[in-house]
């Protein structure tokens, strides 16, 4: 796995953040989607759980990776990142939230079925683990709109990674991930 996540990640500064999950906690994450998970993100979280990846903490995190987008016959590339791995509770939280009816907004399941968010809810855009038998284990990247799934404004996702192994492989500094894009013949993403 990428070497420099797993240094911060066995570091002490995550003593705060790492809320790793136990064998019953994944047991109910697999009931509440009614799948099993895959063994790569299974020991990812018994193992690190809920971790920073050091955006906001170090100046050079690893927190980014490349989002591909495609429309009709055209490709585009762009930089992502994220702060936190989600914890337990976070799970269960954002995909019952995300996959029911809005209690604050006239929406249904706002995500395609059979997709868990795995990144905590703070960030707003999410990583989607896509437990469908199709593309099972795949990551998306999910900008979060506040309608229902499928509806003019809320039907893109971005492919990330074709596994939660290749994603954690895939993770760079903002700069890396920058060059990367670059060099594949993309734009640098815009800065706001």
């Amino acid at each position: 796995m990428n070497e420099k996540a797993l240094k911060y990640w066995n570091s002490d500064v995550q003593d705060e953040f790492r809320e790793v999950f136990t064998d019953a906690q994944l047991a109910e994450i697999e009931k509440l989607v009614s799948k099993k998970l895959p063994v790569d993100l299974k020991t990812f979280l018994k193992q690190y759980g809920g971790v920073s990846t050091g955006v906001g903490y170090l100046d050079d995190p690893v927190a980014f990776f490349v989002v591909r987008v495609q429309m009709g016959t055209s490709v585009s590339e762009y930089s992502a990142g994220f702060s936190y791995f989600t914890s337990h509770e976070e799970m269960v939280r954002s995909y019952t939230i995300l996959t029911g009816d809005s209690p604050h907004f006239d929406a249904g399941p706002r995500i395609p079925e059979l997709m868990l968010p795995i990144n905590n809810p703070s960030d707003n855009d999410m990583l989607l683990l896509d437990l469908s038998d199709k593309n099972y284990g795949k990551i998306w990247y999910w900008k979060a709109i506040e309608e229902t799934w499928g509806s003019e404004d809320n039907n893109m996702l971005g492919y990330v990674a074709k596994s939660f192994t290749d994603f954690i492989n895939s993770l760079g500094t903002w700069d890396e991930i920058e060059q990367l894009i670059i060099e594949r013949g993309g734009e640098p993403t815009p800065t706001y």
